[in-house]
């Protein structure tokens, strides 16, 4: 934590600096702008960004409670869209976790989007020594249907990761579902990696269609890297945190969508999963 916060008053410091070697990397040729990530200018921007986030979270959990954390862009492509290599982490507060059915207002944010989500709820901090999916397993007591509604502030470019990173990983709402006890034997297991998560609109229309394993190659995969990112802060994970596990489909805007249905198929027993969100016109 003490590098962490050296790095980030470094950076505060020299931020001018920062912003003129992105510009100037970004106006060289080819062989010194390359990729943003691999810049030590930008690799310390986005880890004094990380500082930056922790301590918003810390400040806004002595009003809000905090509930639990996301786990957000899980794939490579996500990834190279805002200019980094790995997830980013963001926390969920009591009260941007909402239950189905739900009806959201978005009249006042022109970014606000949706996305086919899991969550996963945790039934013991022996969770944080876990080290592969089966032992994860054996901590989370249910899982639950989510719809997360992020707030795309924040606009895709190769050096916008420090600054999704500081808006919490885009978290405004995200609305629960119904929800299944989870279970830590191999059929269960294999069936989040191999269920499918389908969204319709209010007419019925496929919207988004994928298996559990787009996310990390299993859903469990975004716990055990959560677990990484929060040890390294010195932090963990305790029994009732809910955990948003990532996307099953792409962030789309709002607009002029009335209802999104989110459905769960193909779970062990034939379990089904489903959350449903209206949207005031």
């Amino acid at each position: 934590m003490l590098k962490d916060l050296r790095s980030f008053f470094w950076y505060q410091l020299h931020r001018p600096l920062w912003v003129f070697l992105l510009l100037l990397s970004a106006c060289s040729n080819t062989d010194v702008a390359d990729s943003a990530e691999s810049g030590v200018a930008y690799q310390l921007y986005v880890a004094a960004a990380k500082v930056e986030q922790w301590q918003m979270i810390d400040r806004r959990a002595e009003v809000t409670p905090l509930v639990g954390y996301k786990v957000a862009l899980a794939g490579s492509a996500a990834q190279n869209m805002f200019g980094l290599t790995s997830p980013v982490v963001g926390a969920l507060f009591s009260d941007t976790v909402l239950a189905s059915p739900q009806r959201i207002d978005h009249a006042q944010f022109q970014r606000l989007a949706f996305e086919a989500d899991l969550l996963a709820v945790v039934n013991s901090a022996e969770i944080n020594h876990a080290n592969s999916i089966e032992s994860v397993a054996e901590h989370i007591s249910h899982i639950m249907a989510f719809v997360e509604l992020p707030l795309l502030s924040v606009p895709p470019h190769p050096y916008a990761g420090p600054d999704f990173i500081k808006s919490n990983a885009a978290v405004k709402w995200g609305v629960s579902g119904t929800k299944i006890a989870a279970t830590a034997d191999k059929a269960f297991i294999e069936s989040l990696a191999t269920m499918t998560v389908e969204s319709f609109n209010a007419k019925g229309a496929l919207l988004s269609s994928n298996r559990g394993a787009v996310i990390m190659g299993h859903p469990y995969h975004a716990i055990l890297f959560l677990l990484q990112e929060l040890k390294v802060n010195k932090r963990s994970l305790k029994a009732g945190d809910i955990i948003s596990l990532g996307s099953f489909s792409k962030p789309t805007l709002v607009g002029d969508m009335e209802r999104l249905t989110v459905t769960y198929r193909g779970l062990k027993d034939d379990a089904e999963m489903r959350v449903d969100v209206d949207f005031t016109p």
